[in-house]
């Protein structure tokens, strides 16, 4: 009876010892499973891809402004994906035209300059900009000084004598004169500056700009009869033949006048100015002083004469290209009916582009060239500014093992619980350390009543 009873007591302490101890191991291994799995299964950090510019194109890749006159340029990445699509803008000469961080151009002085566009990786992209100084359409250019001639003459009642105003500059927006007489009982004047005699005595005969610049020429009218002036007219036939000169006497009309001829042209009109802005001369026009007529020519539409070359022009002023990667270049002859329309391509530098006689440009390497057309007719020149960037590669990206294991000089990944995840294990550990608590207490008591009552039976 006793030893069964001690027995009874050794079942009763060790039993709830047991399971106290498998409790808590399943606690510690249940906590730990838990941080396994959920190591195992967290989400894998994010692959973070640095997708770089292989291209960079500016729009308008050329342009011409004024002074003062700003543009915007238009810089776009390829591809349109690009992680960093930040842009570095430069003008190769801000003296002529200036570039903000914006792509704001802004036209300095009368030029030429290149704006380029650079990626972050250094891919680039150049636009031509030309800078003019233009007059405005609306801008009213006046008079600065006008001269009468001549200045003085002598004539008789009843005659009369052609003044002549010139006006500088020649390009004047308003060339109205106004003819004033001081004594129209001596001397009348009309609008066309046509002087009568009409008695004897002195006016002064002014002639006015319309922004009042003045000048004057006196005119002394006799009563009695003056010896004529014979005065001179003598051709210059620019680029004719034909004509010499002639005279006529003051106040009487030049006549007739002579018809030069020239090869491939019309004759015009005989005109005071070699560029055609002075006085047309007529046979109805009064000689009233010695002058120089100029032949003024319509060139012929179906001249056989050679036509020469005036211009030429390429439909891009630049181009961006990839290493191996071909463009064709157009030339544009000006005038299109030019005879000769021959031409020659050039490259600056071989190593980095090749171009050949139909204006097909090969990038070879990474920089930059210029290719130049030249005409043979005249060497009239025209020129694309090239850029060769490197070839882009792909990128490959390899997807890792859901279980690989991280390389050594990889950053060992950290599981981190979140607050749902972490507040069910803290529940789970609560309970289960509850439980063992619990059996621990009861296992604890039973073993000191057993032992009590073990100290009563002995």
């Amino acid at each position: 009876m006793k030893k069964n009873s001690l027995n009874n007591t050794k079942r009763l302490i060790i039993l709830p010892s047991v399971i106290f101890l498998m409790m808590c191991s399943f606690t510690y291994l249940l906590g730990k499973g838990l941080n396994i799995e959920n190591s195992l299964g967290a989400t894998s950090p994010s692959l973070i891809l640095d997708i770089k510019a292989t291209k960079v194109t500016i729009s308008p890749s050329s342009k011409t402004i004024d002074i003062n006159e700003t543009l915007t340029l238009k810089a776009t990445i390829t591809p349109t994906n690009t992680t960093n699509k930040s842009i570095k803008w430069e003008s190769s000469s801000p003296t002529v035209a200036s570039v903000n961080s914006s792509g704001v151009v802004t036209g300095k002085k009368a030029g030429t300059t290149i704006i380029t566009a650079t990626s972050t990786n250094g891919i680039t992209g150049s636009a031509r900009i030309t800078v003019t100084s233009k007059v405005s359409p609306t801008q009213v250019i006046k008079a600065e000084s006008v001269v009468v001639a001549p200045t003085s003459r002598t004539i008789n009642v009843g005659t009369k004598l052609s003044l002549i105003a010139v006006i500088s500059p020649n390009n004047v927006t308003d060339k109205t004169i106004t003819w004033t007489s001081n004594n129209t009982s001596v001397a009348t004047v009309s609008t066309n500056g046509i002087v009568t005699g009409k008695s004897a005595g002195t006016a002064v005969i002014t002639a006015t700009t319309s922004n009042n610049k003045k000048a004057t020429s006196i005119i002394t009218v006799n009563s009695g009869s003056v010896t004529p002036t014979t005065y001179t007219l003598t051709y210059n036939n620019t680029g004719g033949s034909g004509c010499g000169s002639k005279t006529a006497t003051s106040g009487n009309a030049w006549g007739t006048l002579c018809t030069p001829t020239r090869s491939g042209y019309t004759f015009k009109m005989w005109n005071t100015k070699a560029d055609g802005t002075g006085t047309t001369v007529t046979t109805s026009t009064k000689a009233s002083s010695n002058i120089t007529v100029y032949a003024q020519w319509t060139k012929n539409s179906n001249s056989s004469t050679t036509i020469p070359v005036t211009n030429v022009s390429l439909d891009h002023d630049t181009l961006s290209l990839e290493i191996g990667e071909q463009a064709t270049l157009h030339a544009t002859i000006t005038p299109n009916n030019a005879t000769n329309k021959g031409v020659t391509w050039v490259s600056s530098d071989t190593s980095v582009v090749i171009v050949n006689n139909n204006g097909v440009v090969t990038a070879k390497s990474s920089g930059t060239a210029e290719v130049t057309v030249r005409t043979n007719d005249g060497g009239k020149e025209a020129t694309a500014y090239i850029t060769v960037n490197k070839k882009s590669e792909p990128i490959i990206i390899d997807e890792p093992s859901s279980f690989e294991e991280p390389s050594s000089k990889e950053e060992p990944s950290i599981y981190v619980p979140d607050e749902k995840t972490e507040s069910n294990v803290n529940s789970r550990v609560l309970i289960i350390g509850l439980v063992a608590l619990t059996i621990f207490i009861i296992g604890t008591v039973t073993y000191f009543v057993v032992k009590r009552r073990r100290s009563n039976f002995v």
